[in-house]
């Protein structure tokens, strides 16, 4: 115990010597974790957005013009034998647009104009949610299209396709982000680890004249290191809350990182913090240089 309080001691008074220096170390720092995190933030949103997009995937099939009931009747039965629909409603030309009437509400007025109905019948087609994928949704909707009287098909994937996307390339920039953050640290707290060895290099020496090992004289060093991490990680994760509750007040289903996420990010630099201090520590305290 009297190690360590002596190495917490050590750290504190160094922490307080280097003033700017490990000020400075901590506000790069805390700005590097702050960007990683809100790319992680909007990897998070955007995961969201895709998995509700996902949800209200449905499959439209137009039908041809005049088709008979008769037809109709046959149409969604051979579209109920296709693997993977669930249910099949059938939307009259009548129906769409008594539909496209209620959604233009006040502008409504506007299709009074129209001498006859432009909207198409069609089927809306239900399907399992293990077949909401891009590939397989593409699959049903040939499949679809292949019953005769089916003139067209909008799966409405295009766009959660394209939110996939979006997804990959915001998780490239999570990565890159990531190692500017790594590196950010290292050299913020080496930077900042080396000038406090410096300063104490009388010190250093004469622990080592007593016989001071070398993992005893490094501990402080570490612990600073460790300290400035976790600080700036927890600046940023403070920052990162208010960015999320600015954001929030605007876009109420805008999401937060998960419990695990935000103690992983916490712990991240922290032990980035240490990193950093151990490649500082590194051959600056063998004995040709600190003799």
């Amino acid at each position: 115990m009297g190690d360590i309080g002596f190495s917490l001691r050590e750290a504190f008074v160094g922490m307080r010597r280097s003033g700017l220096t490990a000020l400075a170390a901590v506000v790069v720092m805390s700005l590097s974790f702050l960007m990683l995190g809100l790319f992680m933030l909007l990897t998070v949103n955007l995961r969201h957005a895709v998995h509700l997009a996902q949800a209200r995937v449905e499959i439209a099939a137009y039908v041809e013009e005049n088709v008979a009931p008769d037809r109709v009747m046959a149409m969604a039965d051979s579209l109920r034998q296709i693997p993977g629909i669930r249910s099949v409603e059938w939307i009259s030309k009548e129906d769409a647009l008594e539909r496209f009437t209620e959604e233009l509400g006040d502008d409504a007025a506007l299709l009074e104009s129209l001498e006859a109905n432009p909207l198409p019948a069609s089927f809306e087609i239900a399907i399992y949610d293990d077949y909401k994928t891009e590939g397989r949704v593409s699959s049903l909707a040939e499949q679809i299209r292949s019953v005769d009287g089916v003139e067209d098909v909008d799966s409405g994937l295009t766009w959660v396709a394209q939110l996939n996307r979006g997804i990959a390339v915001v998780a490239v920039l999570d990565l890159g982000f990531g190692l500017i953050v790594v590196f950010a640290t290292v050299v913020s707290v080496g930077s900042a680890i080396k000038l406090a060895l410096l300063s104490r290099r009388e010190t250093i020496q004469v622990l080592k004249l007593v016989g001071a090992t070398k993992g005893f004289i490094r501990t402080p060093f570490l612990i600073e290191g460790v300290i400035q991490g976790a600080a700036a990680a927890g600046i940023a994760a403070l920052l990162l809350w208010g960015s999320y509750r600015f954001a929030v007040s605007f876009l109420p289903d805008f999401r937060f990182l998960s419990h695990f996420s935000l103690v992983l990010f916490v712990v991240l630099g922290t032990a980035l913090g240490g990193i950093g201090a151990m490649v500082s520590l590194r051959g600056l305290l063998k004995e040709k240089a600190w003799g």
